[in-house]
């Protein structure tokens, strides 16, 4: 079992043999998803979103709307948004990745943040924290969405990356090679917001 996504309602896991699938936790009608990874349920609970690999490619996937991305996109990560819209850390070609503010429907819209990965929304949907790339290493940045200001968090050279929210929407969990092999993380915790 790989990673998990859950609501109050419901809760599917990603499981790898040969290769990986989704599955529902509890005994319900809903289907196996195959070649799914990183599951992502919205808020309510009713969009789950899956990024699917092709042709070394991920591309962000729905069960309700299909393809939520360009298929010549690379997705890495994403996040779910309260209104059913999702971020996400998508590249195109062999260029870093950047977030984007992706939803059914709508023309996907960059955030304009830099080379960007791992966001991840506070529990009061008012911080966005992920890692932007600089000077060779993956350093945390925050985003204030209701000021759409930016903040540097962390400078160096070493990693800091992959970002969890406590309950609090001020503390952060994060890995860090910092002071470690390159590459071999710890889990660190910083109090972000005042």
């Amino acid at each position: 079992q790989l990673s998990f996504a859950s609501s109050a309602t419901r809760s599917w896991v990603e499981e790898a043999a040969s290769s990986s699938h989704l599955l529902p936790l509890a005994n319900t009608s809903e289907i196996v998803i195959e070649d799914g990874r990183s599951p992502k349920l919205s808020q309510d609970g009713h969009l789950l979103a899956y990024i699917r690999d092709r042709r070394g490619r991920g591309q962000l996937m729905s069960t309700l709307e299909g393809p939520l991305t360009p298929a010549h996109w690379n997705v890495f990560d994403t996040v779910a948004l309260f209104d059913g819209s999702f971020i996400v850390a998508a590249s195109e070609g062999e260029e870093l990745p950047e977030l984007y503010h992706v939803g059914a429907g709508n023309s996907p819209q960059p955030l304009h943040l830099g080379a960007t990965r791992y966001p991840s929304l506070s529990p009061d949907t008012r911080w966005l924290a992920y890692s932007r790339y600089q000077s060779g290493s993956w350093n945390l940045w925050l985003l204030d969405r209701s000021m759409n200001v930016p903040r540097q968090l962390t400078a160096g050279g070493c990693n800091r990356i992959e970002s969890s929210w406590e309950a609090d929407s001020k503390t952060l969990l994060y890995a860090s090679d910092c002071g470690r092999a390159l590459g071999f993380t710890a889990i660190c915790r910083r109090r972000v917001v005042p």
